[in-house]
């Protein structure tokens, strides 16, 4: 029982790993860091279109 992990510990060892291995990705896989900028742009466009929409439904 003395290697026995807590649930907190496991969370912090997965969260290690977790950056580990999106570092690794970021550095090495092309595919990756296309994906992660289409994805960016995608949440910022989401964001602005929700405001102007927001905007344009107050109006009625």
């Amino acid at each position: 029982m003395a290697n026995q992990v807590t649930s907190l510990t496991h969370i912090i060892k997965a969260a290690g790993y977790y950056y580990k291995r999106t570092c690794r990705c970021l550095a090495v896989k092309a595919a990756f860091r296309q994906k992660l900028v289409v994805a960016m742009l995608a949440i910022i466009l989401a964001m602005w279109l929700n405001d102007r929409i927001g905007v344009i439904g107050a109006d009625c």
